[in-house]
């Protein structure tokens, strides 16, 4: 094939410029080759590339070897155009193909063909051709692309070979070869002979047909067809059955046109029949009793007939061998004609393996000793099923469909998976396809021990594995924990919350509890995540970042040992973080006169904190050790300290009877909103002003700080609680001068109402 080559143009250009003077043979040469190629370059300047060029690619196969007269063939060749930056245009066929040789479909480029007017720069596109050879011999074609290459017009050629013979017609072998010789049969009995049949021809053998065989002889079966295809192979069986005591002789003719003339295969088959015994088998002489599981067994009846026309004697059935064994066997010495008995066989395997065994059928058929084999297959089990949990990881679990693996198995036998140690609740079963099993029951929610037998093909059952697989399957949450009680209302660092207490669940399964800190009163864990804590019922929550004075809550919930978690419970009282006490308070100042009964009123200025002060508490103090200083064991020995709300004055009323002649102090305290405690303050010391003693002349003392002095209408005085009406009638007198000066309310006047507060 020739094809105009750019890379010899170009160089042959490149030439031309740069040899001019020491190469004029070369750039005649050059000159020649160019106008064979369609006409002479353009001469493009340094920068320019060079034109497009046409041709096949290297590994386009355009020898089409030898082929065979009559069929079709097509080959596809890739047309590269060489250039890089100039399209091949105008492309089109300036000669075309000759027969035998053409473009597949008829035109130019071919039935799945790419090629097109235009060849791109660099581009590959294809051209389909076909050959239908009708005559041997070496055959030739070609056809030309016509383009312009972007200088001038050109023209490409491209050419195809090929050796043309005639095909080998069909030739049909038998296989074996020869004739068949079936031999003397007893009459009622049959024997088969099989033959492949082969094509070893280039054409399929056509018209095939099976001819000749008559009674004692017929095809018994044939997968041949009509055609047998070149190369391709079919199989018949030929059966001898003689019903008469005779020779029979007979011929097969195979008959086929081999796609040139007609031809024919002869087999010619001989036997003879006699009358005789002939034992046959009514069940086949085949048995297999699959899988038996050891401890068990199964039997096989063998029906044995005599189906010829004379007697069988020595009749005897040997060589079996165990696990098989013959349980019982009737069959006489001689069988008469249509005579029949029965042998039966067991198998009783007691190890896993496989099994067979052939023991023979012999008797005399009157002429000649005949022997049967008969073949007994099965296979024992008696393997200790295992078992295995292979998920989820770890039980117990929220899985409701664990996977459980049976091993220790064999191929085939049946696997029945039971959820109880007595292997009498069945959840499962399948048959295995090999030495393990999986198991995927749906389960309710419980706790359970798997256990796994076999079933062999008879039904029969294998104890309860005494492998077994404990698994717990709980999808119920577990019982919340009692609320939490924090053990602090604040926290002085930022990151950690006070200790908190709770009750434990009342589920059983618990296993963990997780606290949790909130700023809603609802609880949660928005502030901090759920900590394990461990099975305890307290704990506190670490890592936090707590703002200053903010209120937060505690949460716990309990774990259960699936993972569960129960809802969760929040303390009912908060805890804020308050990074300091409170000042104390300051400026403590006295007033008023305190009595018996009544403290001195003392004034001060506030403290403060940034969480803002809750309230104040009070003490009242004596100096009991006479040293005009309150000690502190003294501090709160007359009043404890007691909360007198957020105010920056008081004094004690309604107190018990004060002792007169010593000091007394008011000891005074911050208490912040989160309970926190200032230091104490305590008043400059005060004493009781004791009428008695400081008036030795009084003739009317009437005091409203004793409340056994106030009576109402009925006699009851202010202590007696719910009996007194509130409204006072008498006031009675305590100066102890020598008339009584009680105040009584006229008759037909209303007393004033007594308020006991102050």
């Amino acid at each position: 094939m020739y094809v105009c080559s750019k890379d010899f143009y170009i160089h042959s250009y490149r030439y031309l410029v740069n040899f001019f003077t020491t190469k004029l043979p070369l750039l005649i040469l050059s000159l020649l080759f160019l106008n064979a190629c369609g006409g002479p370059p353009q001469n493009p300047d340094s920068n320019e590339e060079g034109p497009a060029v046409l041709s096949a690619t290297p590994d386009s196969v355009s020898d089409f070897g030898e082929v065979l007269t009559s069929y079709s063939y097509q080959r596809t060749i890739s047309i590269y155009n060489q250039s890089i930056t100039v399209d091949a245009t105008n492309v089109a066929v300036s000669a075309n193909l000759s027969a035998p040789f053409s473009f597949l479909g008829g035109t130019y480029p071919g039935t799945g063909g790419t090629c097109g007017s235009e060849i791109a720069a660099g581009a590959v596109c294809t051209v389909v051709v076909a050959l239908n050879p009708v005559s041997t011999g070496n055959l030739s074609a070609g056809f030309s692309l016509s383009y312009f290459d972007g200088l001038a017009d050109q023209s490409s050629n491209f050419t195809f070979s090929a050796q043309a013979r005639d095909p080998i017609p069909a030739i049909l072998a038998a296989t074996p070869a020869g004739n068949h010789d079936f031999g003397i049969l007893a009459i009622g009995g049959f024997s088969d002979v099989s033959y492949t049949l082969t094509n070893s021809g280039e054409l399929d053998a056509t018209a095939v047909s099976f001819l000749g065989l008559g009674a004692p002889y017929s095809i018994l079966s044939n997968s041949c067809g009509g055609t047998i295809t070149a190369g391709t192979s079919c199989a018949i069986t030929v059966r001898f059955a003689p019903a008469t005591a005779a020779v029979f002789n007979d011929t097969l003719n195979i008959a086929y046109n081999d796609g040139v003339n007609l031809q024919s295969l002869n087999k010619n088959f001989t036997g003879e029949g006699r009358v005789a015994g002939f034992l046959a088998i009514d069940e086949g002489f085949d048995f297999d009793f699959g899988i038996i599981n050891s401890g068990f067994n199964d039997t096989q009846t063998l029906t044995v007939r005599n189906t010829g026309g004379g007697n069988a004697s020595s009749v005897s059935f040997t060589g079996i061998t165990t696990p098989f064994s013959v349980l019982s066997n009737n069959c006489p010495g001689t069988i008469g004609p249509a005579g029949s008995c029965t042998i039966v066989v067991r198998f009783a395997p007691t190890t896993t393996n496989t099994f067979s065994s052939s023991p023979s059928l012999s008797y005399f058929d009157g002429f000649n000793n005949q022997n049967s084999s008969v073949n007994f297959d099965g296979e024992g089990f008696a393997n200790s099923l295992t078992l295995s949990l292979q998920s989820p990881a770890a039980t117990p679990s929220t899985v409701s469909t664990p996977t459980l693996r049976v091993s220790n198995s064999i191929n085939n036998i049946g696997i029945r998976l039971y959820s109880n140690s007595s292997c009498s609740t069945q959840v499962s079963n399948n048959t295995a396809t090999g030495s393990s099993i999986d198991f995927s029951p749906v389960m309710t929610e419980g706790v359970y021990e798997f256990h796994a037998r076999a079933v062999d093909g008879q039904g029969n059952l294998s104890s309860c594995s005494a492998s077994s697989v404990a698994y717990e399957y709980d999808n119920t949450n577990p019982n919340a924990p009692g609320a939490p009680v924090l053990n602090a209302a604040f926290t002085s660092s930022s990151n950690s919350s006070p200790t908190f207490n709770w009750t434990s669940s009342s589920s059983t399964d618990v296993v963990d509890y997780e606290v949790g800190i909130s700023a809603n009163a609802s609880g949660g864990n928005d502030i901090s995540g759920w900590t394990s804590k461990g099975n305890v019922s307290f704990g506190n929550q670490s890592g936090l970042s707590l703002s200053e004075c903010s209120y937060y809550y505690a949460s716990v919930r309990a774990i259960d040992h699936v993972g569960l978690p129960s809802s969760h419970s929040t303390s009912v009282t908060s805890f804020r973080y308050d990074s300091a006490i409170p000042t104390a308070p300051s400026n403590l100042s006295e007033s008023d006169d305190a009595s018996d009964t009544n403290s001195a009123t003392i004034d001060w200025t506030a403290g403060s904190d940034a969480c803002g002060i809750g309230y104040y508490e009070a003490a009242i103090s004596e100096d009991t050790n006479g040293n005009n200083l309150l000690d502190g064991s003294e501090i709160g020995n007359v009043v404890a300290f007691t909360n007198i709300g957020n105010v920056t004055s008081h004094r004690f009323n309604g107190l018990p009877t004060l002792n007169t002649g010593v000091n007394h102090y008011t000891s005074i305290r911050s208490v912040d909103t989160t309970g926190r405690i200032s230091s104490t303050v305590v008043s400059d010391p005060w004493i009781i002003y004791n009428p008695a003693i400081e008036l030795p002349d009084m003739v009317l003392w009437l005091d409203s700080n004793d409340p056994a002095t106030i009576l109402d209408a009925q006699g009851d005085d202010a202590n007696s609680g719910a009996a007194f009406s509130g409204v006072l009638a008498t006031w009675l007198d305590k100066s102890g001068s020598a008339n009584n000066h009680d105040f009584v309310v006229s008759s037909g006047a209303t007393g004033p109402a007594y308020d006991g507060v102050n």
